[in-house]
């Protein structure tokens, strides 16, 4: 099962309050839906949220201390992440990820959340890709 708009904005995710422009965008409903429609073949229910959803499909190394979060065996991302890079991951996201997953969803076309990211990874310059990981 995927998630859902309600669930989207759980309070205690791993990544709430880190991402705040990303946040802000998500509050638009054709934001969130374009995002849940991406992942929406995705196990995106193993995530406690949107957010988590997103962070972690977009910046995949970040997918295991998201789990280590949720098994209370890790530390948030604000504790562990530069303010540099945090920065870097939400400008991509608001400004690559999320307004080409409502271009993708508006044009009618089916895609994927692969489809999404080997577009916005071909055309856009990816942050994780140019020395700024953690």
């Amino acid at each position: 099962m995927g998630l859902s708009l309600m669930q989207s904005m759980v309070c205690d995710d791993s990544f709430a309050s880190v991402f705040t422009r990303t946040e802000e965008l998500l509050e638009s409903a054709e934001y969130k839906e374009a995002i849940e429609f991406a992942g929406r073949r995705k196990n995106s229910g193993k995530y406690r949220s949107l957010m988590d959803f997103l962070v972690c499909e977009t910046f995949t190394f970040y997918r295991w201390r998201c789990f280590m979060y949720y098994n209370e065996t890790g530390r948030k991302l604000k504790e562990v992440t530069s303010s540099n890079n945090v920065k870097k991951y939400d400008d991509y996201m608001c400004d690559v990820i999320i307004p080409e997953a409502l271009r993708f969803f508006k044009s009618g076309k089916k895609f994927s959340w692969r489809t999404l990211m080997e577009y916005c990874e071909d055309n856009f310059k990816h942050p994780a890709r140019y020395g700024c990981l953690y």
